[in-house]
């Protein structure tokens, strides 16, 4: 029931926003698109997502375990389902599933998993940060935002350091799922002790990821006219409006990055109806690239027992 009001307040908050902002603007921005800008966003999200399988595939499969021509279509089918799962962890928990069915135990990839998705998201929170400053433009703010991330480290090193400790805390008998979080927190731990040049290569890749990601916004704004904006503008607003989709309001953000993002484009002068128009149009693509070559894996596994996925 829950996530049906999900997917309900998510699309309730998109059609208010259509309705809102002019449905007769957002369909004229829709006229007014120059196509070959478009070829480029799709090619900017494609690369962006196989090199997040790159990246991932670093730290899910440190010891060799797996082949990467074993892993991608694992990879791209979870991609998917994370975009119409409820849930930031949704590709976390299909990916888990899929590559168990390929001899992995599914906390050890889980754990793995989280890995790349803490990565990703600390990428994300500072590229926010400097958003947040870009936007207060007051020195003051630049200072609050140095010590917040100063105080996250700061708290990050104190929690590795204090494991044990934390372990015997945790360790009290009504944490009955403790056994299930060490070992994803020891997993965690293994990775970034025991591996890591794959963990600095995996946050080169994932930086590499974002900046792509942001890259295609950028072009999709060019597509729709907008041709006096930055990329190095669009990238950190994209991360801030990206990460209101981790709130558990609406499925997967549908609705509440759309309005995060009017917010904040706002900031650079681009019009409503056109970012309203821009994010429409990426999450077309997105579901596009993602679930036409994730139809021919089901399919095609269906045929080959060895390497079911279904």
């Amino acid at each position: 029931m829950y996530k049906i009001l999900r997917v309900f307040v998510g699309v309730s908050i998109l059609l208010l926003l259509i309705y809102f902002f002019d449905v007769k603007k957002i369909a004229n921005e829709f006229q007014n698109i120059d196509f070959k800008w478009v070829y480029l966003v799709g090619l900017s999200i494609f690369a962006s997502t196989l090199l997040g399988s790159v990246s991932m595939f670093l730290l899910v499969s440190r010891e060799n375990e797996i082949s990467f021509f074993h892993f991608l279509p694992a990879y791209w089918v979870s991609w998917s389902v994370g975009l119409v799962v409820p849930g930031q962890v949704g590709d976390v928990a299909s990916i888990s599933y899929l590559l168990k069915r390929l001899g992995f135990e599914w906390r050890v990839i889980l754990a793995r998993s989280l890995v790349d998705k803490v990565i990703s998201l600390s990428i994300m929170l500072l590229l926010a940060v400097y958003a947040l400053t870009f936007m207060a433009e007051i020195e003051l703010y630049r200072k609050i935002n140095l010590w917040m991330v100063l105080g996250l480290i700061v708290f990050s090193v104190f929690i590795f350091w204090k494991r044990a400790q934390l372990f015997e805390l945790i360790k009290a008998e009504k944490f009955k799922i403790f056994s299930f979080f060490q070992k994803t927190l020891e997993e965690i731990v293994i990775t970034v002790s025991n591996h890591p040049i794959r963990v600095c290569v995996n946050i080169l890749l994932t930086t590499i990821k974002i900046l792509l990601i942001g890259c295609a916004y950028w072009l999709m704004f060019i597509a729709l006219g907008q041709n006096n904006i930055s990329i190095w503008e669009v990238v950190p607003l994209v991360a801030a409006s990206s990460l209101v989709a981790y709130l558990p309001i609406s499925l997967n953000g549908i609705g509440t990055v759309e309005f995060a993002g009017i917010l904040l484009f706002s900031f650079i002068d681009i019009p409503e109806a056109t970012v309203l128009a821009a994010f429409i149009l990426l999450r077309m693509i997105v579901l596009f690239l993602a679930w036409v070559p994730a139809s021919f894996v089901l399919f095609f596994a269906r045929e080959d027992t060895g390497n079911s996925f279904s």
